[in-house]
């Protein structure tokens, strides 16, 4: 196994190097960079461990430059609400990387360094800057799939606008599909439902037409005619049939319930939950039953909510309000 394991590392490091030099005293000098210090060792075989070090502290150097960028996008994320698992799971990763990094570092210091002589060719210098655009387009590419770094969730009516105003601009330079849904979304706030539903019809054109665009189309749809078209029956009962979304029976709960459709919203507040597990759902479906009149079995499904931040308070109220009221009934 061990001579297996010294075979795999021998081919994948003896390769040629171009900063390696032969001294007229016999030594070879291993020098990573332009005008760098150099390792000198008294044989090739002794230069191999110093190879693996150096390869292990540049996979580091790199790391560190995605580490920050990671960091710069997650900050960008306002508060790190997007993708939180998926770049936390990067960054323990880089995080690893970059801790072997440091001890690469390290262990290169037992060895003897001197000037490099070694002049950088013009096959390196190509490579850098290679290397240097590919990592600016990843940056760039992951900027421009993720815009939710534009996005409001609790904006004010200015803010709104300096949303809208931002993504406009944003939009001259790429037509991403989903500027048009945040900017329908600033717009839906600002109750400019026309503009808005230009906005999704506009994804809608350039994404096809998805169960989550359909239900945001018909949520809009909603707030203008302020009643149930057919329309939007159709569009929620195609979004259904496409694929069975979260955000689908949430918004068309809150339609129902509004509406004074009480049993169809109970039914799709509780396929949300079933869907997502968030208890908030559990939470609207007591509020669906209280507004009916049946306090017992809106106090039976806020009873299953364990004590949650967002609306503490509020819960503890209608928990108590509902069970006496289902007392006195």
């Amino acid at each position: 196994m061990k001579n297996k394991l010294k075979k795999i590392f021998s081919t994948f490091y003896d390769k040629d190097f171009d900063f390696i030099e032969k001294t007229e005293n016999g030594t070879y000098i291993f020098c990573p960079h332009l005008n760098s210090k150099g390792y000198e060792v008294n044989s090739l075989e002794e230069l191999k461990p110093i190879l693996i070090l150096w390869r292990i502290s540049e996979i580091a150097n790199v790391t560190n430059i995605l580490l920050f960028l990671i960091v710069l996008m997650l900050i960008l994320h306002q508060s790190i609400k997007i993708d939180v698992i998926y770049h936390c799971s990067i960054l323990t990763y880089l995080l690893v990387i970059m801790i072997a990094g440091i001890l690469a570092k390290l262990g290169l210091k037992r060895y003897k360094q001197i000037s490099a002589k070694t002049k950088i060719n013009k096959k390196t210098i190509i490579a850098i800057f290679l290397f240097i655009g590919l990592i600016s387009g990843i940056f760039g590419f992951f900027m421009g799939i993720n815009p939710s770094i534009i996005y409001c969730s609790s904006c004010k009516n200015g803010e709104w606008q300096k949303q809208i105003n931002t993504i406009n601009k944003l939009l001259k330079i790429n037509k991403n599909p989903k500027f048009y849904i945040h900017r329908a979304y600033a717009k839906f706030n600002l109750k400019d439902f026309d503009g808005a539903l230009e906005d999704i019809n506009k994804a809608i054109e350039i994404k096809g037409a998805n169960s989550e665009l359909m239900s945001i189309k018909g949520y809009i749809l909603f707030n203008k005619e302020e009643k149930i078209t057919p329309e939007i029956e159709k569009l929620f009962e195609t979004s259904i049939k496409s694929e069975d979304l979260t955000i689908t029976h949430a918004f068309r709960g809150e339609i129902y319930a509004i509406t004074g459709e009480y049993d169809k919203g109970i039914k799709d507040f509780e396929q949300a939950y079933i869907l997502s597990h968030d208890e908030y759902f559990n939470y609207l479906t007591g509020l669906v039953y209280e507004q009916k009149g049946d306090f017992c079995k809106a106090n039976a499904y806020y009873s299953t909510i364990p004590p949650n931040e967002a609306f503490s308070f509020d819960l503890e109220f209608k928990q108590n309000y509902t069970r006496i009221k289902c007392k006195n009934k």
